[in-house]
């Protein structure tokens, strides 16, 4: 509407100033007129750069809701992740664990890391579900007790005689078995596992007081569990038949050593 105004009014004072400079004696009125016409063209440009501003702005806020809707349904997504965590689950701590994984997992989208507040709150939650650790005390093979560190390992080891120098650690990542049981063979050895690596979320907010070690034919750990059920249960996934001999209960020791009985 603005150009079809601003074309109309440009015509006419066109067409005035030529009508007035074909009459004598009119250059006052012709100067006017001539003023006139600078006027309105001079609001033409105007209005015409108003309307490609609003354009601009049209075009602008369009993709601005654009991206606040595809942020929108990510959040929709991420609720629903949350959701599904806490439905369906086993039992309580699954329902638990299985959430906040999908709370960290979408952290960004809520900006959780952007206060002091929020990060303290992350780090919270991923110690949450942060698997539990321990460390198995080995004696030529055999296990002999299970410590919340390998320090407190070593020191029920020296307490026994161990030689300082005829350590042998291995840290997580079993890859090789042969390579570990040779390992586990020597006089001393501390080895580190993940307790319920298959299912981190049954030891989730328990403290951990005592482990169930599922041995391998050779002696070699295969899993570490905080409950009998969750071993009876890694067994039966991998195929052991369980015996007297291949779990084996330990009392999770701070500083001192305790042997299976």
């Amino acid at each position: 509407m603005l150009r079809i105004i601003t074309s109309r009014t440009h015509r006419h004072y066109q067409e005035a100033v030529a009508k007035v400079g074909t009459v004598p004696g009119m250059e006052n009125e012709l100067a006017q007129t001539r003023e006139q016409l600078r006027t309105a063209e001079t609001r033409g440009h105007e209005s015409q750069e108003r309307v490609a501003k609003l354009e601009r702005t049209r075009e602008e806020d369009t993709r601005t809701i654009g991206i606040l809707r595809g942020q929108l349904d990510l959040m929709r997504d991420a609720v629903a992740d949350v959701l599904r965590g806490l439905v369906g689950q086993p039992t309580p701590q699954a329902a638990v664990y299985d959430a906040v994984r999908a709370v960290l997992e979408h952290a960004d989208l809520f900006g959780m890391s952007d206060t002091r507040q929020g990060r303290a709150a992350l780090a919270s939650l991923q110690e949450t579900v942060t698997p539990k650790t321990v460390h198995l005390l080995y004696r030529y093979g055999v296990p002999r007790s299970a410590h919340t560190s390998p320090e407190g390992a070593k020191e029920a080891a020296n307490r026994q005689g161990a030689d300082p120098a005829g350590w042998s650690e291995q840290h997580r990542n079993l890859t090789d078995p042969a390579e570990v049981r040779d390992m586990l063979l020597r006089d001393w050895s501390v080895i580190t596992v993940i307790v319920d690596a298959a299912k981190p979320w049954t030891t989730l907010g328990t403290p951990l007081s005592g482990v169930f070690v599922l041995l391998a034919p050779n002696d070699v750990p295969h899993s570490v569990h905080s409950s009998e059920d969750a071993a009876r249960w890694a067994a039966a996934g991998a195929g052991i038949t369980i015996t007297g001999h291949n779990l084996r209960f330990f009392a999770v020791e701070t500083e001192t050593a305790q042997t299976d009985v």
